[in-house]
């Protein structure tokens, strides 16, 4: 009985331990930052400018910014939780091609912007970049938001706060608490997550049309956390299910032409067309 309450009391410290740095280091197995900074001309992406943006409290966060063509929306990008701006490069150039304006948004700590990452930091920063493309002359009539992953949590906050004119989710999670659960199911994560990015509780706040594409083969968000998010939210949505997907290859599947044609045919719509 001894030996016996011994191990257990070992395995307690060791369990405890292990818990303990989990929870001091929760931040770094959620953000999966690049810290580099690479410009849109090292990339030979033209007409796009670095926007440096200084937040509330003084962090100077680096963003990408290229301006619409006449009658086209904005694009505000949220990118997931790992890499920088310019990783995703080439879905900038779709966009741009495509004659939208694009403003994708730098995260605190990664590819060139000041600070650390936090759910709370980073949304509040994308309601600021919000407000700078107003006073650019770009109305939330003229903005759609696209939230990748990470990201579509990002983005439901901000939609739930300044409303824009289509919301599109790229892999959303109903919230990023039942994923880190799921991924650590020996570890107490409801009990001590910082950021939850619980969209659960801001998407009924969100008037604008949705577009959730999510693939059936995602391992990393599965797409009933998608389909659960959905569920909760307002009309007009849709739900788009792309076979054969998975987490990040989604574009390897249509997730960028399926948003284009579903954002020009708002466009067509709010022509009267």
């Amino acid at each position: 009985m001894n030996t016996l309450f011994k191990t257990l009391l070992f395995l307690l410290a060791g369990y405890s331990i292990v818990a303990g740095l989990a929870f001091a280091f929760q931040r770094k197995l959620q953000y999966f930052p690049t810290p580099d900074r690479v410009s849109p001309t090292a990339l030979s992406i033209a007409d796009t400018q670095e926007v440096i943006i200084e937040t509330r409290d003084g962090i100077k966060i680096l963003n990408w910014y290229a301006r619409a063509q006449p009658g086209k929306p904005t694009i505000v990008f949220f990118q997931g939780n790992a890499g920088a701006l310019w990783h995703r490069a080439e879905r900038f150039l779709f966009y741009q091609q495509a004659g939208f304006g694009v403003f994708f948004m730098g995260y605190r700590g990664y590819g060139g912007s000041e600070g650390s990452p936090t759910e709370r930091d980073i949304v509040a920063d994308g309601t600021e970049i919000v407000t700078w493309l107003e006073q650019q002359g770009v109305s939330l009539a003229q903005l759609v938001f696209v939230g990748e992953s990470l990201g579509s949590g990002v983005a439901v906050q901000v939609a739930s706060k300044r409303q824009p004119a289509l919301l599109i989710l790229e892999a959303p999670f109903a919230s990023a608490m039942e994923i880190g659960a799921s991924a650590y199911p020996w570890l107490p994560v409801r009990l001590f997550m910082k950021d939850k990015f619980n969209s659960l509780e801001f998407i009924g706040d969100v008037r604008a049309p949705l577009s959730i594409i999510h693939g059936n083969r995602d391992r990393i968000v599965p797409i009933d956390s998608g389909r659960k998010l959905f569920e909760a939210a307002n009309e007009p949505k849709e739900f788009i299910e792309l076979k054969d997907a998975a987490h990040n290859d989604l574009p390897d599947w249509g997730s960028l032409q399926t948003g284009q044609k579903i954002i020009e045919n708002l466009l067509v719509k709010s022509e009267g067309g």
